[in-house]
């Protein structure tokens, strides 16, 4: 099974306020520049909500707030580059 590469971003944002809308802005910039990446978050409450292009970095900011972990995903096939 080929699911891409997961990278697990585990956090603590209490202490600094300006985390938050950095990462929402690093996210939307990521999502947007292909579309088989996807980014979940897990709350404190174990809810899995998803992010998805066309969010706005508000959205996935509120999102980020809410959150105990993010999960990013990029579904697409890495091409092999091919010498000679």
């Amino acid at each position: 099974m080929n699911a891409g590469d997961t990278i697990q971003i585990v956090q603590d944002i209490a202490l600094n306020a300006a985390l938050p809308a950095a990462i929402a802005t690093v996210l939307v910039a990521w999502i947007k520049s292909r579309t088989s990446r996807k980014a979940m978050f897990t709350t404190k409450d174990n809810e899995v909500l998803h992010a998805f292009e066309g969010m706005s970095p508000d959205e996935i900011e509120r999102l980020v707030k809410l959150s105990r972990s993010i999960a990013v995903i990029d579904t697409a096939q890495k091409t092999k580059n091919k010498k000679g």
